[in-house]
């Protein structure tokens, strides 16, 4: 279970070039928020629609590739990029995995709230759909052939992002839905750096 935390946040989930206003037009809205955060509900959901996963957290995000995000007990973990690294926590493994922050990780759905939002037409196939007012969706397809990801949709209300929907190869789903959001709000860069918690084994990725 802790893997599809992990891989809903760091897996490389790239797009295809549709119409351009649909590309420009996300751009928009994604660069309009600088700065982010929410609680949120994750749940997973087998090929057959079976519930296997449901986490509570929270995200703050941060222009430039600065991202929090933390989920509670019992699949506790906390994901941090302190815009050079990406920390990944587990409490009850007593372990950090440090990653390097690469364009791969910057372009993942999680941290489309904090990466550069200019280069999208490069990673994902954008489509866009307004079904009713207020209200728009961004469908994402990856371009590569080795993401973890088939589809990526985004939902916006009144401009502002409070739902991620992902399906997989297999046919496993997650939704990711954002409430108490605040866009914009002043967040200390502080917040972004990690402590590494007394006793607790850092293992570095090359």
């Amino acid at each position: 279970m802790r893997k599809l935390l992990t891989a809903f946040v760091l897996s490389i989930v790239p797009l295809v070039a549709a119409a351009q206003p649909a590309v420009e037009k996300l751009a928009a809205m994604l660069g309009s928020m600088q700065s982010y955060q929410a609680l949120f509900i994750q749940i997973v959901t087998d090929q057959r629609g079976a519930r296997v996963q449901e986490t509570a957290g929270y995200i703050q995000a941060k222009r430039p590739n600065l991202f929090f995000w933390e989920t509670q007990p019992p699949l506790a973990q906390q994901i941090v990029a302190d815009g050079q690294e990406i920390w990944i926590f587990d409490p009850d493994l007593e372990q950090v995995t440090v990653k390097k922050l690469g364009d791969d990780i910057q372009n993942t759905p999680a941290l489309l709230l904090s990466g550069d939002v200019q280069n999208l037409q490069q990673a994902y196939e954008i489509s866009h759909q307004q079904p009713a007012e207020a209200i728009d969706q961004f469908m994402l397809a990856p371009k590569g052939n080795d993401s973890l990801f088939d589809q990526l949709r985004l939902t916006f209300e009144n401009g502002v992002l409070t739902e991620m929907r992902l399906r997989d190869s297999l046919g496993q789903r997650t939704v990711i839905s954002f409430s108490k959001i605040e866009t914009n709000p002043s967040i200390p860069d502080s917040t972004f750096r990690f402590q590494v918690p007394e006793g607790v084994d850092v293992f570095r990725e090359q």
